[in-house]
Formats: C-alpha cells, structure tokens, sequence
C-alpha cells in the first residue's frame, strides 16, 4: 500500500467536484495511478491518503479492502472518497473489491461520501444517480486543473506513472562503477569503520557526517566521488548512520530527498540500503508516500531484512503520521562509551 500523509499544502486545496478529485489524486500521490483503488480520508487527527493495486482475483478483494480500512479506522477517519481506476466494471474482481470496500465502511462506521470509477478520459460516479454519467459516463480532462498549477509552484513533480516514478532511483551505471573505485581506493587507504570502534574514533567520524550532511543540505549540493563514497560507506556503521539521520529532520525533508535520491543512483549494492533507508525517511517526512515505497523496495532488493526498511515499511502500511516521529535526536547516545561525550562537543 502506498500511504500519503496529507501535507499543509494539499489541505489547503478544497475538493468540491468529481474533477478536483481527480486533479488532487496526482498530486498527493506524486503519480497518475491505473489499475488502483485509492482512498482520501478527512476528519482524523492526522488524515491520509492511500493506494493499492486493484486485485487481480475475486478472491484477493476482502485483503484490499482491509489494506486500506484497517488504518483509517485505527487512526479515527470518519469519511473517505473512494476512486477505483478500472476500465471493466464488468470484472469479477472489480465488483467484488467494490462490494467489500462498501461493507468494510459500514462495518467500521466510515461514510463514504464519494466513490468514482475511473478511466483515463471518463469517470462513472458509483453512488447516487448523476445524469451526466448515464452512458459512457463523464468525461473529463484535469491536464490544466488548478490544483495541477498549485503543484508546480510548490514543487510538487507528478509522474506518467509509479514506473517512472521508481526510474528517477534506478542506478547510475557510470556512477555506480565510479564509486565502486573510489570505495576500494579508501578500503586500501585504512582499515573500514566498524562497530567494534572505540566510541572516540566512532564520534571523530560522525562529527564529520554530520558537517557534510548539513552542509550540503544547506547549499542544495550533492558530493563529490570521494565524499559521497566516504558517507555510504560510513552508514553501513549503525552509529554513523545515525549521525547522517539526525541531520534529516522534517523541516529539511524536501532537500534531504534530492540528496539522498543522487546517493541512491550513485551506490553500489553492497552499500545501498542504508542510503535507501534514509530516503524512504525522509521522503515520507516530505509527505511522498510512493516514493518511500520505491526506496524501500531498493532496498529490500539487495537486503529484504535491513531493519530500518522493515520498520519504515510497517509504519507507512499503518500509515503512521511522519509528526508522530522526528530525526531530531542526538545520534551521539548510540554509543556505547558515553563519557568522551561532553569533551567532543562539535
């Protein structure tokens, strides 16, 4: 399931039309989404918005439904809008998801206020009678929609599709081999940080993730071949991960995206998915649900059992709020000799 905080700038865009559904849906998904159902929640404390594919069996519908109710009735969500993207009606599948997202609301005590089915040039409203939908159902063409233009000027980028998506992570071959030298070049310069390290040597190097990390944060640059094969190689140490984290808090989202996203690109495998991690972070802290998951699925690529993945994957299926959870921490106690601490203050 991909699940989307509902971010300060798409709430203040008020859906009162098929249209501004289908416009706003893009744009909080960071991609025009086929072959899904996706659901927009109000009135929680910290609404949502999710999608999953639509099941490709009859069978597979009552688990889809429950992927995406279970979480808006755990966080309090009183109404949702349903759009299920889907060409058929007459699919087995598609009816029977429908059937059950319907009984599954009323089970939980959710309204459902709207409910679209769309295909890529019409929508067919699925609750009440609309005279405009009767035959082909409506036709619509959001290309120039204001919450579109909206987007632009906040920087928001939507994709064609979740694929195009993904390909702004898929690996920079010539970056890749590049780094891959520069990492052996530094393996041959010393002995690789580890966490067996005394915690002085530990603190030494997290002091300069950190300078590097914010530095670049601060001017919207990326590092060169030797620092960024430095920092990949320093974050498969858990502490000095860490130190690269606690830079990456919710206020810095947006940037710490662009630069983990070239990291990711320019790392070899055997480095990726601590790099990974910290971008599936910080872009569900930047409220892009799709591209955490794209991070994530990186990730687990190469590691399907890295524990930061899994966990940042639990939360966003649960769709924990990003507020509830903040990078702003002193990565320093990770160490296990504390008492050199107050002597090496940065």
């Amino acid at each position: 399931m991909t699940s989307t905080p509902a971010s300060p700038t798409v709430q203040t865009l008020r859906a009162r039309t098929p249209e501004d559904l289908l416009a706003l849906v893009p744009v909080v998904l960071g991609f025009e989404p086929a072959g899904s159902v996706v659901m927009l929640t109000f009135d929680a404390e910290h609404p949502f918005h999710a999608r999953v594919d639509l099941p490709d069996t009859a069978e597979d519908a009552a688990a889809v439904a429950d992927l995406l109710l279970d979480p808006a009735a755990h966080h309090g969500v009183g109404r949702v809008v349903l759009l299920l993207y889907a060409t058929d009606p007459d699919d087995p599948a598609f009816a029977t998801v429908w059937r059950e997202l319907r009984e599954g609301c009323d089970a939980r005590g959710i309204a459902l206020v709207e409910a679209l089915r769309v295909t890529p040039s019409h929508y067919h409203p699925m609750l009440g009678v609309d005279p405009r939908a009767v035959g082909h159902g409506v036709p619509y063409d959001v290309s120039c929609h204001p919450f579109r233009a909206q987007a632009v000027l906040d920087g928001r980028v939507t994709r064609r599709t979740r694929a195009d998506l993904a390909a702004g992570l898929v690996a920079d071959r010539a970056a890749v081999a590049r780094m891959a030298t520069t990492l052996s070049g530094l393996d041959g310069l010393g002995r690789r940080p580890s966490e067996s390290d005394a915690s002085p040597v530990l603190l030494a190097e997290g002091h300069w993730v950190v300078a590097t990390v914010r530095r670049h944060l601060d001017a919207g640059t990326v590092p060169d071949d030797t620092e960024a094969a430095r920092l990949v190689r320093d974050w498969g140490v858990v502490p000095l991960r860490d130190a690269a984290w606690s830079c990456l808090t919710r206020d810095r989202a947006r940037e710490s995206v662009r630069l983990l996203s070239d990291l990711v690109r320019r790392s070899p495998a055997r480095v990726l998915p601590p790099v990974a991690a910290l971008l599936a972070w910080s872009a569900w802290q930047a409220g892009e649900g799709a591209l955490a998951w794209c991070a994530i699925d990186r990730a687990t690529a190469v590691d399907p059992h890295y524990p930061l993945i899994r966990i940042l994957a639990v939360m966003l299926e649960q769709a924990v709020p990003p507020s509830s959870v903040d990078a702003d921490f002193d990565w320093r106690s990770t160490l296990a000799d504390r008492s050199t601490l107050a002597d090496r203050e940065p």
